[in-house]
């Protein structure tokens, strides 16, 4: 997986994954296009939420181009994925993942992932919604491709208040 020194031509970063998909059909859809040495889905380690993204390390090359020309934008369940490959793990991502709290209940996820899109590359941005998936709670991830560009978002926003804060 990331950071887990892949090949960056079979090591794929896979996005937009449906919430209700299991580890065990997420590995069967790639093992479809031949044979991998790992798969993985990126999940919150207390509560197993699914951050809608994760891995596959394909034992070949010729599989991984294969896997990124027929899934990339393959429809699966509500959501269209995006298979791409994946850039080796380093030093430069750890930490690169923010848990933001205080996000008013009515202020537009694209106006947040905006905000925080100004500090780098956003690989993900997800707020949280509840179960009806009307409104959010209030909590949202941001996965940048830079682990200082993480930081530079947290310095400049940790303490700031948003629109119609309380």
């Amino acid at each position: 997986m990331e950071g887990d020194g892949g090949n960056s031509q079979t090591n794929l970063i896979i996005n937009y994954l449906p919430q209700g998909l299991t580890d065990e059909e997420f590995r069967s859809l790639f093992t479809s296009i031949g044979p991998i040495k790992s798969s993985k889905i990126v999940r919150h380690k207390a509560t197993g939420y699914s951050y809608g993204f994760g891995f596959v390390d394909y034992q070949g090359a010729g599989d991984a181009a294969r896997a990124v020309e027929s899934l990339n934008g393959l429809q699966l369940q509500n959501k269209k994925i995006k298979v791409a490959y994946a850039r080796p793990g380093g030093e430069t991502i750890k930490h690169a993942n923010l848990y933001i709290r205080g996000i008013p209940k009515h202020f537009p996820p694209e106006q947040a992932e905006k905000l925080f899109a100004d500090f780098g590359r956003l690989i993900q941005f997800r707020v949280l919604k509840d179960d009806a998936g009307q409104s959010n709670k209030g909590v949202a991830f941001a996965l940048y491709d830079l682990r200082e560009n993480a930081e530079a978002a947290m310095a400049a926003l940790t303490g700031q208040t948003l629109p119609g804060a309380t």
